[in-house]
């Protein structure tokens, strides 16, 4: 049995977390499809057909260039950036449903888009971190950070169609959706804190290794 140490069990949470606002907003529209295709949203199969194409097209087109970007740059500036964009896109979603302004949906479509992006962006921190700090131990907490993330894609199917149910606002549950990207922004800052505190530690010890040796 592979036991994971104490700072492997709390990357791995950290590092499962930091996706989850993801991986519970994506599929959204899947729990909204039977609301969003009556009134007052009348979407037709394309548009809702759209709200997927939009989110996971970029990916597929940019997914290494975001790979290249965030291994170029300080992990903590990549941390705060794709958890802050997804934040603040799928809040400006919520919105959007909330306000019904003319021109909404295409602003959606964008939103999507960048809110792919993002996801993509916080899978590709995921694992920088497990590869940093997992060791021999790396297969263990990939294989973690990837399955127990898909739990919070199967809640959302629940909460956001029971919370649609009792309020019949669509914007109620996508709020949520939100606020659970705003938690991803919270682990991130916590990921960034502990990284450079385990960076320092690393540091101190190969100072102090260093001057045994002399």
């Amino acid at each position: 049995m592979v036991l994971l140490s104490r700072n492997e069990w709390l990357f791995t949470v950290l590092s499962i977390l930091i996706v989850t606002g993801y991986t519970y907003t994506l599929d959204w529209p899947q729990a909204l499809e039977t609301p969003l295709r009556e009134p007052p949203y009348n979407f037709s199969t394309f548009q809702f057909n759209m709200l997927y194409f939009a989110a996971l097209l970029p990916v597929g087109l940019l997914g290494i260039a975001i790979g290249i970007t965030i291994d170029r740059i300080p992990l903590p500036i990549s941390i705060m950036v794709i958890t802050l964009l997804g934040f603040v896109a799928q809040l400006t979603i919520a919105m959007c449903f909330l306000t019904m302004f003319t021109g909404f949906y295409d602003l959606l479509i964008a939103l999507r888009a960048v809110y792919g992006l993002t996801g993509e962006g916080a899978y590709t921190i995921q694992a920088v971190v497990v590869q940093k700090l997992g060791g021999e131990n790396y297969d263990v907490m990939m294989g973690l950070c990837l399955t127990i993330p898909l739990f919070f894609d199967a809640l959302n199917s629940f909460v956001t169609t029971t919370l649609y149910d009792a309020t019949l606002e669509a914007s109620v549950p996508l709020f949520v959706c939100a606020g659970m990207c705003f938690m991803s922004v919270i682990v991130g800052c916590i990921l960034i804190f502990k990284v450079k505190k385990l960076d320092k530690e690393n540091l101190e010890s190969g100072k102090k290794q260093i001057h045994a040796e002399e």
